[in-house]
């Protein structure tokens, strides 16, 4: 697909071909590649970064503390669908197909995702108070509360980047982000002052985050402010419910193991389980880069040429199983290996599940392109019954197989769950494509 692209790369002779490479929108293929490389090297460093520094929290904490770490993220992370509702892919969407639409959105969802912030913060402090956690534990999911809600208003504004297929800003965004977060969280571990601090770490590199994110926006893309049409509101609302539910299926499905683990096992067991599962999506970076890059001309393509958007979607596909297979095989061999390394002896005990964990990647791959394809051809609502479906399907098995088999048993559901996925997206996503013509 970027072959060609990649000779052109190498053939540059100055700098006004690097800038029309890298900066500018020539083409289909050409953007494609420019977007790609921008995402990824926001990634390699936000991502690597936060990695290393997820290595150090691992270790400073202990299994049960990073148990109790995880499990605050993960627990907010249930109601972060809620702070944007699918709002921000929609306008991806939306806005990619006519960017002039562009304030509009940005003045009327703005306004939305104000309230929806504040729904979200007062129901994760409501929620929580019901499940018998510690104060201390509820203390951390105040502050991790606080921090989902600001970095939804970031990506929403980051999704304006993509909508006009600029991420090089979404490239300075993430690594301004990144770079703060590991300097300010790398030295409360250094000196010591504990969780609460290390967690408000992400609010103040995340308030920062956001307000540069926002700077980007006005000053490169367009001038907005606050709107209230309640006319497109409900356009709005009704459009982007069934990205915002499918957000909240698949965050079940995918990460309910360590809510279901803190609740019913120990928090060293979810410490063990929460290591592996980032190991894992670190992985998944890599796929998620090249569909973000690949979406925009995705909802394109679906309206204006069919034979190359089955095209693109075929050669992100096999590309994606082979990668996601290779992966595997790594993991698989090296689990031992890998858990020791970059965790310690302490969380040995994670290898076995990390192999089971690590068969999910070609599916996973694969569903990415599915579930966002399905998404670029309007039908967002195919995405949300699969991910029900799944959603119901996870925390039935998991009830089954936690009690009996601990973290085990959990990742065993994560496969299972995952193959069902890959099952209706593959069904679906066939269908619709036998009938473009």
């Amino acid at each position: 697909m970027l072959k060609n692209t990649i000779i052109r790369l190498m053939k540059i002779k100055n700098f006004i071909d690097i800038k029309s490479l890298l900066f500018e929108n020539k083409g289909t293929k050409q953007t494609i590649f420019k977007n790609t490389f921008w995402l990824m090297l926001a990634e390699g460093i936000s991502k690597g970064l936060m990695f290393f520094l997820t290595i150090l929290i691992a270790r400073y904490l202990g299994a049960a503390g990073y148990g109790k770490f995880s499990f605050a993220f993960t627990f907010v992370a249930l109601f972060a669908v809620i702070a944007d509702f699918g709002l921000s892919t929609l306008t991806i969407r939306e806005v990619a197909r006519d960017k002039s639409l562009a304030r509009k959105y940005i003045d009327n969802i703005a306004v939305i995702k104000l309230i929806l912030g504040i729904i979200t913060f007062v129901l994760i402090i409501t929620v929580i108070q019901f499940l018998g956690k510690t104060p201390e534990i509820k203390s951390l999911v105040y502050l991790t509360g606080i921090w989902v809600v600001i970095q939804s208003f970031t990506q929403f504004f980051q999704s304006i980047f993509r909508a006009f297929e600029k991420m090089q800003y979404e490239a300075l965004s993430k690594i301004a982000y990144s770079i703060l977060l590991f300097l300010i969280a790398g030295s409360i571990l250094w000196k010591n002052l504990g969780i609460k601090l290390l967690i408000s770490s992400y609010i103040v590199a995340g308030l920062i985050a956001f307000v540069l994110t926002l700077i980007l926006v006005q000053k490169n893309f367009t001038k907005f402010w606050a709107e209230i049409d309640f006319g497109f509101w409900k356009e709005l609302l009704k459009e982007a419910w069934p990205f915002a539910l499918f957000g909240v299926f698949a965050i079940i499905y995918f990460q309910i193991d360590i809510i279901m683990l803190s609740l019913m096992r120990t928090d060293l067991e979810v410490g063990l389980y929460s290591a592996v599962f980032r190991l894992v999506t670190i992985l998944l970076i890599l796929p998620g880069i090249i569909i973000s890059a690949v979406f925009p001309n995705l909802s394109i393509l679906y309206n204006k040429n069919t034979s190359l958007f089955k095209r693109l979607s075929k050669n992100v596909l096999n590309k994606f199983v082979v990668l996601g297979t290779s992966f595997t095989i790594i993991l698989i061999i090296f689990s031992k290996q890998i858990i020791y390394l970059i965790y310690g002896l302490e969380y040995l005990k994670a290898a076995i599940p990390l192999q089971i964990i690590a068969l999910i990647l070609p599916f996973r791959f694969a569903n990415y392109l599915f579930g966002n394809t399905l998404s670029a051809m309007n039908k967002q609502r195919v995405r949300l019954y699969s991910s029900l479906a799944c959603a119901v399907f996870n925390i039935l098995t998991n009830l089954i197989f936690i009690p009996i088999l601990g973290i085990v048993g959990a990742a065993i559901t994560t496969l299972f769950t995952e193959l069902l996925l890959l099952g209706l997206y593959n069904h679906f996503f066939r269908k619709e494509l036998s009938i473009l013509k």
